[in-house]
């Protein structure tokens, strides 16, 4: 996944600050890398993820495994989540989605992430 900066990503607490996450989030923003994605790995490490932007749908047609994937906003708001969307399937474009981050299957859910959070990417 040798592509764009690397980030630690975190849930935004308002005025708590921020939780960091056990993620380290690669950014995809060139055509390029957008559309070669996660097409050609054989899995994705719980601890990695691939944000694309600008992105407001994705497909896992050619994909070799499921992944989650969360809808974000321009401001990185949660507003939609597909679950362990399988293989060769297309999800539905998300009104006023920005960013698309894709984790492993499962993923989301472990780390208890919901439609309404905030995530930031940190640089590091």
């Amino acid at each position: 996944m040798g592509m764009g900066p690397t980030y630690r990503a975190a849930v935004f607490l308002g005025v708590h600050g921020y939780r960091e996450l056990d993620i380290w989030v690669t950014h995809a923003t060139s055509v390029e890398e957008r559309q070669k994605g996660l097409l050609g790995e054989w899995a994705l490490p719980p601890e990695r993820g691939l944000l694309l932007t600008p992105c407001s749908q994705i497909h896992t047609v050619g994909m070799a495994f499921p992944i989650d994937v969360i809808y974000l906003t321009s401001e990185g708001y949660i507003l939609d989540m597909d679950i362990q969307m399988v293989p060769g399937k297309w999800g539905r474009l998300r009104e006023g989605c920005d960013h698309c981050l894709e984790l492993s299957a499962g993923r989301a859910r472990a780390l208890g992430l919901l439609p309404g959070m905030r995530l930031v990417f940190l640089p590091i």
